[in-house]
């Protein structure tokens, strides 16, 4: 107890009802929730006794060892949301219908089940569809998001019919999806009194670790189960899963409904003081409902060195200095393990790679696979590979992958009693003559591929790329994938290289070749530079963060710059990303971006850039001219200087930065119960307004809107 700083000892000594922890990046959470534990056990709780929510297996496991480490006791109820949801249905789980021993099925095998479903009830929609729609259901949501698209519920024709018959077709197979375990808990906590008060006489005090993410069923799960004996840990500035389901307003919901004592951690043991002042800077432009909410970093550190600000021409110069400036620093003594570079999305590491593959520094995609490893990357590469040899043997295992999934091997086996020359011909002689199934991919395949005039391949691979892609309506198989959007959008960088690569005259042996070299020349061994989303960084600290590509459009992404909400979580999103620096830290951008039909367009710099106060930055390469302000960097020898917007007038600060300057949006005037339309949220009502911004009930869903968007029905 002795080691708690005095606000860290309050929240680990407080037993007096209900308590909300906003534990702000860095300020020792973990070891505050330990040793929490330790005061309630050491103070008679019983361990059998104390639930403890955690959102990870990992964060779990970490929770359990360091108390039998210290106490020597164990924790039978410290689990994930779906662990302990698990453990009580298979305890009381039969008065709701549910058997002591379901099984979980995985997402193939419930997708599988939907399909039959689907089959059965003659449904033609997609069952992508219908498995979102459930699983949003299932989450306590009336709506979801399905190919960019936002549905209600209600809008999905026989949704109820389906949804009856899948779980009816679970409890015939004594199943449980994954949704379906939260889903029943808390059917069997509403329905059942007596386990209800069961439960909650068991457990002693509940606490809840990343409360800013739970989702609406969660959020229920807790209310039926606590009194006034829970603790809940979170912190709004960290919201960063609103496009997953997760609702940060449930702290705001916590605080309402229990009316806890509020605790703040704000001493902060990661970063130095100019990286914090940043991040408190950047966080005061959130939505006034978190204000009295929000943690104002401070630490015991010195001031530290100022981020350094820096402005390219085009990607590749800055993912070439981002290399350089590693190196420098592992000169320096930093270890290239301590260094991350962190993205808004996964598309934006290629340019990294290959300047980090040309300089020879080793790295490692963190939370997911290098570009090239990507199963949609290795996709596209597979088809390239086929149109250079018909022949090749593991490029079209690949596509039949695609094609038939599992079932791909029986496929292959089939066509390979009828092989010609190569699987083209071999596809003339059987492709029509197959099972429906197996036929009708087989032959869109066909059908592209007698088409192709062997001399134009070598160099017109790309545009014959894209068509193969259509051809065979990729995208479509994607769609079953997670993830699908972000999937999509590496392939389309993707093709963006081929046609680089094509326009400069490369053909497409070299083209192979050279992708060939950069997956094979370096090797990581976990000693390189981590290399992931600003997502996948969360949780975790380095010596030294680059943040690239810091503009409109990327960071905040494109689909935020229309809509409040999501702006708000973008906002978050980049105040996770800079707290992850514990000393150095690098902002960056680009000048010119190059468009799919190969024209350059200007980009203008992140908002979030010029939220950050001007003193607190390291500017050097922003200077003033006679003229006026300059706002070039310093270039390669030889190189064309250019006007720093294209001739165009851009508003600049004193330092010369760039600043983001909003459209000249006109608000509408709107009153309250007023009925509106939104192109994406569709109808909803009016509940308050302010200034230009309308807060909309789209049935159920509250959403804050610039009213310039809203049209009035």
């Amino acid at each position: 107890m002795s080691e708690l700083n005095p606000q860290q000892k309050e929240a680990v000594e407080y037993l007096g009802g209900s308590l909300l922890v906003v534990a702000g990046a860095g300020s020792g959470k973990t070891k505050t929730l330990v040793a929490k534990i330790e005061h309630l056990i050491k103070n008679g709780y019983d361990p059998r006794r104390i639930l403890a929510i955690t959102f990870t297996n990992k964060a779990a496991k970490e929770l359990k060892e360091r108390i039998k480490n210290t106490l020597g006791v164990s924790l039978p109820w410290v689990g994930t949301f779906h662990s302990v949801a698990n453990k009580i249905l298979r305890l009381a789980g039969k008065r709701v219908g549910i058997k002591p021993d379901f099984v979980i099925l995985d997402r193939e095998d419930s997708k599988r089940v939907l399909k039959q479903v689907l089959k059965t009830l003659q449904v033609e929609y997609e069952d992508d569809l219908y498995e979102e729609a459930i699983s949003k259901y299932k989450e306590g949501s009336k709506f979801f998001t399905y190919k960019d698209n936002l549905y209600s519920i209600d809008q999905i024709e026989d949704f109820w019919d389906v949804f009856e018959a899948y779980q009816r077709r679970l409890r015939e197979l004594n199943a449980l999806d994954f949704g379906d375990l939260l889903f029943y808990v808390v059917k069997l906590l509403k329905e059942d009194p007596a386990t209800r008060e069961k439960l909650r006489n068991h457990f002693q005090y509940i606490l809840v670790d990343e409360y800013q993410d739970t989702n609406t069923v969660q959020y229920e799960f807790i209310k039926l189960l606590a009194r006034n004996n829970v603790c809940v840990v979170g912190d709004p500035n960290q919201a960063i899963y609103q496009w997953r389901g997760a609702k940060p307003e449930n702290i705001l919901r916590f605080k309402e409904e229990f009316n806890p004592k509020v605790v703040k951690l704000e001493q902060n043991y990661r970063s130095k003081g100019v990286i914090l002042q940043i991040a408190n800077c950047i966080i005061e432009n959130c939505d006034p409902k978190w204000a009295n909410l929000i943690p104002k970093l401070k630490t015991e550190k010195d001031f530290g060195e100022k981020p350094l600000v820096r402005r390219f021409e085009n990607e590749e110069d800055e993912a070439l200095w981002i290399a350089k400036e590693v190196k420098r620093l592992k000169e320096r003594g930093y270890r290239l393990k301590d260094i991350a570079v962190l993205v808004r999305s996964s598309y934006l590491t290629e340019k990294i790679e290959k300047a980090f593959v040309k300089e020879r520094i080793p790295y490692t995609i963190v939370g997911g696979a290098r570009f090239y490893e990507r199963k949609e990357i290795k996709d596209v590469l597979a088809l390239l590979r086929f149109l250079h040899n018909p022949a090749d043997d593991l490029a079209f295992e690949r596509i039949l992958r695609i094609f038939f999934n599992r079932k791909w091997e029986k496929v292959y086996k089939t066509l390979s009693k009828y092989y010609r020359t190569d699987w083209v011909e071999t596809l003339k002689v059987v492709a029509y003559h197959l099972e429906p199934e197996i036929r009708e991919p087989l032959t869109k395949l066909l059908q592209f591929l007698v088409n192709v005039k062997p001399q134009e391949v070598p160099n017109r691979y790309a545009d014959l790329l894209e068509e193969f892609i259509n051809a065979i309506d990729y995208y479509e198989y994607l769609y079953k994938e997670k993830n699908p959007e972000e999937r999509q959008e590496n392939v389309e960088y993707f093709l963006k290289l081929t046609r680089n690569a094509q326009s400069k005259g490369k053909t497409l042996a070299d083209f192979l070749q050279l992708i060939a070299l950069l997956q094979s020349e370096m090797e990581d061994r976990g000693r390189g530079v981590r290399i992931m989303t600003v997502h996948a960084s969360k949780g975790l600290e380095f010596s030294v963060v680059f943040l690239p590509r810091l503009e409109e459009g990327v960071f905040p992404h494109r689909s935020a710059l229309e809509n409040a909400e999501e702006l708000e979580e973008e906002r978050r999103l980049f105040y996770v990303a800079v707290t992850r620096a514990k000393e150095k830290l690098y902002l960056s951008y680009v000048r010119k971006k190059n468009t799919k039909s190969g024209k350059e367009i200007d980009r203008k710099p992140s908002r979030f850039l010029s939220e950050i106060p001007k003193h607190l930055l390291d500017l050097r390469y922003f200077r003033k001219t006679q003229s006026g302000l300059d706002v070039s960097i310093n270039q390669p020898k030889g190189a064309k200087k250019s006007s720093p917007s294209g001739g165009s007038k851009v508003e600049k600060t004193e330092s010369g930065l760039e600043k983001y300057k909003k459209p000249a949006l006109e608000g509408k005037n709107l009153k309250v119960g007023q009925k509106v339309k939104h192109p994406v949220f569709g109808v909803g009502k009016v509940i308050s307004t302010r200034g230009v911004h309308a807060m909309v009930d789209f049935g159920g869903e509250v959403k804050k809107i610039h009213s310039h968007f809203l049209e009035t029905i």
